[in-house]
């Protein structure tokens, strides 16, 4: 699923905080009606998206890759594209779209190491590595992309390469990815904690055999801009390690039926939603898509140039540090506040010299298959997603 450039980066999680700001920021893509307690019956009645098929106003969202200087100023990554794909047809099993009110989380905020071999051990997975646990910890990828266009093995790698690694190597840029579990347990939207309506796996343990699409987010970042500036990347969860690294989806297809219907139907093998006659296309409004940024937080400048994260979070690499707790939102004085985006105002946000480098920190316009083919070819991309993602599949779009 192609989409335009993110709508907005603010310490916003209406899953795993609602009615409360978050302790880290994250950037968001999708229907622009996000906020502190954000629904379905919410995204649904948003203004725009930023997925170029205008029925899709679910919300996607991730920490935000930040750089820090030495002297602990940090500013965003500039992010160059964001993708969302949605693997379909699994061999054998019938699959079903996402129902209203449906959300998830796949990845862990707090950790910090992985306690599972590295590199992966060869598939199929047996014993401790096919656990649970370790499933979710090898759901996150950081693949670098070469000046012309070749990528790794996506979720070969789990950590953050070092500052020195990604400009010697990763001149086309950074490419964080998550993937979510497909086995849902067809009844539940949600879990305590956001993640046991879902396992990972083939789909056949019991209570866990209905496949749902599985979504694999791509976050492309450049990561030349600072060269020759002393620092490190690090995550908006503080982590340098990029163990940390999650995702979040809140479902908001304006009809959970027409995603039923396209799960079954839009199979083409390239994975084009232009080839989908249930889509409606439109790749001109979904770069100038943004959220309201609401008044208990449009101070945070979570975008930098700032000094520390936004929230105060402490950088941290190591254990498992707890994250603060959220904030109420009546400790800022704006109980109003609670009810969302939908009364606050807009924060733009333009490009910043920092030291010689020029940040951006709006994200670029991206179409999936002609606007790509620079880097290195989307069909070529898309063979070795289908081959690599033992959950995928043979279709996506």
């Amino acid at each position: 699923m192609r989409t335009g450039g993110y709508i907005g980066i603010a310490r916003i999680d209406p899953i795993e905080d609602p009615g409360m700001v978050s302790c880290h920021a994250h950037t968001i893509h999708g229907g622009s009606n996000f906020g502190f307690n954000s629904s379905y019956d919410d995204m649904i009645k948003s203004d725009c998206t930023s997925a170029a098929v205008t029925q899709d106003k679910s919300a996607y969202w991730t920490p935000t890759l930040m750089f820090q200087f030495t002297n602990g100023t940090v500013v965003t990554a500039h992010e160059m594209s964001f993708v969302s794909y949605y693997f379909l047809n699994w061999p054998g099993q019938n699959m079903t779209g996402f129902r209203a009110n449906f959300k998830m989380i796949s990845g862990d905020p707090t950790r910090r190491t992985m306690n599972y071999p590295i590199p992966d051990p060869p598939r199929p997975w047996t014993g401790r590595d096919a656990t649970q646990d370790a499933l979710q910890s090898k759901a996150i990828g950081f693949n670098c992309i070469t000046q012309n266009g070749s990528s790794e093995a996506s979720l070969g790698r789990h950590y953050l390469p070092d500052k020195s690694f990604l400009e010697t190597n990763c001149l086309g840029g950074l490419r964080l990815e998550v993937q979510f579990p497909q086995c849902w347990d067809g009844n539940n939207t949600d879990s305590p904690d956001h993640k046991n309506q879902v396992i990972s796996g083939v789909c056949t343990e019991p209570g866990y055999q209905v496949r749902v699409p599985g979504l694999f987010y791509e976050l492309l970042y450049n990561v030349t801009a600072f060269t020759g500036h002393e620092g490190q990347y690090i995550l908006s969860t503080g982590d340098p390690t990029g163990y940390s690294l999650h995702g979040d989806f809140l479902m908001g297809w304006t009809s959970p039926t027409l995603l039923s219907s396209a799960v079954s139907q839009c199979l083409d093998p390239a994975g084009l939603i232009d080839n989908c006659p249930l889509f409606s296309i439109n790749d001109t409004a979904v770069s100038s898509c943004t959220m309201a940024i609401p008044s208990p937080i449009q101070t945070d400048n979570p975008t930098g140039p700032r000094q520390g994260l936004a929230g105060g979070l402490p950088v941290v690499s190591s254990g498992t540090p707890p994250m603060p707790p959220a904030t109420p939102l009546s400790r800022y004085g704006a109980e109003e506040a609670a009810a969302g985006a939908a009364s606050a105002s807009v924060q733009t946000t333009g490009a910043v010299a920092l030291g010689g480098a020029v940040v951006v920190p709006g994200g670029l316009p991206v179409v999936l298959v002609g606007g790509m083919e620079g880097m290195g070819g989307m069909q070529g991309r898309r063979r070795r997603h289908l081959q690599r993602h033992g959950e995928g599949g043979r279709h996506h779009f």
